[in-house]
């Protein structure tokens, strides 16, 4: 989180300047007020001190170098301004700030200076206390901070005090010269020493006699055998001269005392660097195939912008991977960040897509999902690695088994969604591959050295986990589109049936992926120990997380909008759970007297018929085809006929919000097979079961032009009662788009006080009418003694 913080900093750091571009533009264009530019031109004072702020979290601590390196740690006591003044009091350039500034550039120049005799720790000196008043007798701290000091110097290979000329410098130099060997103490002069500290210096003289006196260009001290005092010169009397003596190695520390140099990566560590760069034009080739794969079809411009971001992505986490060779690793969560950014930023701004547009959303989701999983992947590698470069001994291959092992579970979750039509090969192979990148965190996780770099092999498991779930998410994004876009629905000729394995899979997937980056504790537990630093990065645990409540969610709002549709729903009489639509389906009982309604010949609903459990028609095909309707419908609705050739009439059960055309379709291409009439059972605006007689409209003959006929035009804004006498009565819908049957039963009542020998009505049903209101228009004329009811001219 230290790290995640310092590049959060850095980043905005970073985009200051053109903050202020934007800031000027918008300034010279007018919305920007003078005082708005002032305060973003104002912001800037403190720009250096988030810069450096941010250089320090991005660096590990000295107790984590110290602990990777294994050797004896360099001790340097220091006063850090960082510790006395607080942040906000250094946000501007105050003299706090440069004073702050200075410590840094000190700190960075010992340990140039330092480091080859081992990793180097810097002690806070705390503040000593007021000269005058009660606090000036408090030594508390003071001593604390001693007996700290005289309990670690012994193990320490070298103790270096930064000389501030308080009293409590003092009694430090007179403590160490107690428990430690003085050939193994250094003190060091701060590069901006004044008047005032060689003043202090002389007065600590005469309370230790053996200190030398110093001149204006004399740098560190070291001392000799027989505590003789040897002098680090600096090459003037400046504060970068005295720092360029300081970040000397040869002039700090004596040949014995510059021993091994500090562990590093092998040269090879850049092949390891070059992982998401390749990964990055896997990408760009693959991702679209995929996408396509799965429905989820990409535009030319699309791809390019594609191909462009996974390359840029793949350079940028070229260079972050950098940071995880070092002696302790680092980023392992922004390199997560960043290969899994597009693909959460799909998912954020999908939260905000209407009910309309879900479809679309899911899809672009789902296209970031598939172009983010490589990068991922090759994230997964790049830190187990980094962590595989180190060596370990006690580290064991055969733990490899338990990543591949941890995967089996998943992909036979994965391969129930074989019923959408998705190749076995496109869910095995990235599986196989995400298994791959768990055996290696695994193994990376297991050793001797487990405690020093077990954070890479748990950053490297989510890393692996994220990816498998990319994947699968593209899959499943892809068929959630399909599902809402009726228009598709013939590339998917078994989507009914696959419904209920889809959901059964998003209810059972975040518990089989969550437990998967769990398989490093085999290493830890059985062969390495974790440390603060390993528990710190299981909160890329929560990145996981996430990418799973944001898939979740979405998947559960499409699920929600195919209920509402009429295609899901357990309590639904169009519980369109695919195996269910068997021959013998049984609909909510209709008591036409104590007859009940059976067995449906075809259930209509908003994304096509489906007739004897397969769906043979698309929305389009429909509402768009001709008077007999689908050839599909008409053959599947003659093999229903067929075997019940008693039976008087068609059965059709209606979705409410099924296409009105769609159902004049249906009910043509019944009659073409010889059915009467058609009764369309569905149900009523009260939710009550309604069942409705519906047929041609009667053919006249001969002088039938003489007859006035009634008709009643169903449209997408209203609803018109019209004779071929020129009369015509409108009746708006209700404010929310219903049918306001209640109003139209009126005015066929009032109609039919004109016409009492009345019987027959045609529904002329236009575009944007729905099926639920052919059927409450047929109702309304029911229940005014209007029994004949005819669909448009059906004369076939």
């Amino acid at each position: 989180m230290r790290d995640l913080a310092g590049w959060c900093l850095s980043v905005a750091s970073w985009a200051y300047p053109a903050a202020v571009l934007v800031a000027f533009a918008a300034w010279a264009g007018g919305p920007l007020t003078s005082f708005g530019f002032l305060v973003v031109l104002l912001a800037g004072l403190a720009w250096p001190s988030v810069y450096l702020l941010s250089r320090r979290l991005r660096e590990a601590s000295d107790l984590d170098r110290a602990e990777a390196d294994g050797r004896p740690p360099v001790l340097v006591v220091h006063a850090f301004e960082r510790t006395r003044t607080p942040w906000w009091a250094r946000a501007l350039p105050t003299p706090a700030f440069f004073r702050d500034l200075d410590d840094e550039l000190l700190v960075r120049a010992l340990r140039r200076g330092l480091e080859p005799a081992g990793p180097v720790v810097f002690v806070e000196r705390p503040a000593p206390p007021p000269a005058s008043g009660p606090m000036a007798l408090a030594t508390g701290r003071d001593e604390a901070h001693l007996e700290a000091l005289a309990a670690r110097a012994p193990s320490a290979a070298l103790v270096v005090v930064v000389l501030d000329g308080t009293d409590t410098t003092r009694r430090e130099i007179e403590r160490l010269g107690e428990g430690v060997d003085v050939r193994r103490v250094a003190l060091v002069v701060p590069p901006r020493a004044g008047a005032a500290f060689y003043a202090a210096y002389e007065r600590i003289r005469e309370a230790l006699p053996g200190l030398p006196a110093l001149s204006r260009a004399v740098a560190a001290v070291r001392f000799g055998e027989g505590t003789t005092p040897h002098l680090v010169e600096a090459g003037g009397a400046n504060a970068s001269a005295r720092r360029a003596a300081l970040g000397a190695p040869d002039r700090m520390l004596s040949p014995h005392e510059r021993g091994a140099p500090a562990p590093a990566p092998p040269s090879w560590s850049w092949a390891l660097s070059a992982i998401p760069v390749l990964a990055a034009f896997a990408s760009m080739l693959l991702t679209p195939r995929f996408a396509q794969a799965y429905g989820l079809r990409m535009s030319s411009d699309d791809q390019v912008v594609s191909a462009l971001l996974a390359l840029a992505l793949g350079v940028w986490l070229a260079v972050l991977s950098r940071r995880v060779m070092r002696l302790v690793p680092g980023s392992e969560l922004p390199l997560i960040l960043v290969a899994a950014g597009p693909w959460l930023l799909g998912e954020l701004a999908r939260l905000g897509a209407p009910a309309w547009g879900l479809s679309d959303a899911l899809r672009a989701a789902g296209t970031f999902a598939a172009a983010s999983a490589p990068l991922l992947l090759a994230v997964a590698f790049v830190l187990a690695g980094a962590s595989w470069m180190r060596v370990s001994p006690g580290r064991r291959v055969a733990f490899a088994w338990f990543g591949l092992a941890a995967t089996v579970p998943i992909l036979t979750l994965a391969l129930s969604l074989a019923p959408l039509g998705i190749e076995p090969g496109a869910l095995v192979v990235p599986t196989l591959l995400c298994g791959l990148g768990l055996g290696a965190a695994t193994v990376a996780a297991s050793g001797d050295a487990g405690r020093r770099h077990a954070p890479l092999s748990v950053g490297s498991a989510v890393a692996a986990t994220l990816a498998l779930a990319g994947w699968l998410t593209a899959a499943t994004h892809g068929e959630w589109h399909a599902a809402l876009r009726a228009s598709e629905y013939t590339a998917a000729a078994h989507f009914g049936e696959a419904l209920a394995p889809l959901a059964t899979y998003d209810q059972l997937a975040p518990w089989f992926l969550l437990p998967l980056p769990l398989v490093t504790l085999v290493g830890l537990l059985f062969a390495g120990r974790a440390t603060r630093a390993a528990a710190a990065s299981a909160a890329s645990l929560l990145v996981l997380a996430l990418a799973l409540v944001l898939v979740g969610r979405a998947h559960r709002r499409a699920e929600l909008a195919l209920t509402e549709r009429g295609l899901l729903g357990e309590d639904r009489f169009l519980a369109a759970a695919g195996a269910a639509l068997l021959p013998g389906f049984e609909l909510a009982p209709l008591a036409d007297g104590e007859t009940p309604r059976g067995p449906v010949d075809v259930v209509l609903d908003r994304g096509g018929a489906v007739a004897g459990g397969v769906r043979v028609s698309s929305e389009v095909e429909l509402s768009s085809f001709g008077a007999m309707g689908t050839s599909a419908l008409a053959r599947a609705l003659g093999d229903r006929l067929r075997e019940r050739p008693d039976a008087p009439d068609a059965r059709v059960a209606v979705a409410p919000d099924a296409d009105g055309r769609a159902l004049v379709a249906a009910c043509r291409a019944a009659w073409a097979q010889g059915a009467p009439r058609a009764e369309l059972i569905g149900r009523g605006p009260e939710g009550t079961p309604r069942a409705v007689f519906v047929g041609p409209r009667l053919f006249y003959g001969a002088g039938a032009q003489d007859r006035i006929l009634l008709f009643i035009v169903l449209r997408a804004d209203r609803v018109e009662v019209a004779d071929t006498a020129g009369s015509l009565i409108q009746v708006p819908r209700l404010p929310n788009g219903a049918l306001d049957a209640a109003r139209l039963e009126a005015v066929l009542r009032e109609r039919r006080q004109y016409e009492p020998n009345r019987r027959d009505v045609t529904l002329s049903v236009q575009s944007g009418a729905s099926a639920g209101d052919v059927l409450a228009a047929a109702a309304a004329a029911w229940s005014t003694g209007l029994a004949d009811v005819g669909l448009d001219d059906a004369r076939l």
